[in-house]
């Protein structure tokens, strides 16, 4: 399966998306730190509404899943808890 550009309707090539995948990551870097500083302060609410932005951007990190279900569990949202360290 190829992604295609909705514009000109050309296929993305491989550098093209590995690009992509290398930008997402670094603009969710800052959620992710600003979680971990939540996290350590114990302010789970915090934690997890920066990591679900994260995770917005790289869906497919499974690290930041389970840190998610980690502050998910902290809240006592056990549905939410186990859907993300399913998706981790």
């Amino acid at each position: 399966m190829s992604l295609v550009d909705p514009v000109s309707k050309s296929s993305f090539s491989s550098s093209q998306l590995s690009r992509a995948r290398w930008v997402a990551a670094l603009f969710a870097q800052p959620f992710i730190q600003r979680a971990r500083k939540a996290a350590r302060r114990s302010d789970w609410k915090r934690a997890s509404n920066a990591y679900f932005k994260a995770l917005r951007l790289i869906p497919n990190n499974g690290s930041t899943w389970v840190q998610l279900g980690h502050s998910y569990g902290h809240l006592g949202q056990i549905d939410a808890m186990q859907i993300a360290y399913l998706n981790a």
